[in-house]
Formats: C-alpha cells, structure tokens, sequence
C-alpha cells in the first residue's frame, strides 16, 4: 500500500457501532488491533498500518504500481495452487466462516446497522 494511503474505521465518531468492518476486522486480526483501529476513529497511514500487519507492506505513493506487478509476478512464479491451499489451510482454522461473522456482528451492534439506500 501506498505511504499515504490510510484505513479509517471512524464510525466510533458519529455513535456507531461499525459491525460490518468489525466482522472484516475479526477475521483477520487481534483484537488488540481491532480496538486500536476502531475505538479511535482516526486514520491510521500505510507504514503504521504496515507496523500493525494489516496491510503486507508499505511503498512511496508513485511505487504502488510497480510494486504491486513485482509482488504478483513472485506469487505467480510459486508451484500451482500452493498459496490456495496455505490460504484454505489459515481460513480453516476459523472458528466461523464470514457469513456467521458477520451475523453476529450485526446482532450485537444494536439499533438498525445495515446498509440502506440514501435518499
């Protein structure tokens, strides 16, 4: 990700509860990393990001796109199907899959959290 690129899950600062991105969040992070991400509501940049390992590494802003081929051309040079089966292999130790996570995210937000349409 770019240096300044940033992820702001900033709900918290208009009384919400966030259960969509705290479902997302919950299926790949700590929950030390959920809460400094969430019960802020500030934007945290690529190189903190990268310190946190929510994102896999962080370029200057014009590298992007050039990192980003460097990156696939690796993962693409590795033996057929071995980062499938390494990533089914994490997914199985999830005690939920995404669907049920996000249910109970949703569940335990209270008040009406899904999405609806703006008019």
């Amino acid at each position: 990700m770019g240096d300044g690129a940033f992820l702001q899950v900033g709900e918290v600062r208009v009384g919400m509860a966030a259960p969509y991105n705290m479902a997302w969040l919950r299926l790949r992070q700590s929950e030390a990393v959920i809460a400094r991400l969430t019960l802020t509501g500030r934007r945290f940049h690529g190189p903190e990001l990268m310190q946190m390992g929510v994102a896999h590494e962080s370029v200057a802003d014009d590298e992007v796109l050039t990192r980003a081929r460097e990156l696939t051309a690796e993962v693409a040079g590795f033996p057929g199907g071995a980062a499938t089966r390494i990533k089914r292999l994490m997914r199985g130790y999830a005690s939920m899959d995404a669907d049920e996570w996000f249910d109970l995210a949703t569940q335990n937000a209270g008040g009406r959290v899904a999405p609806r349409a703006v008019t």
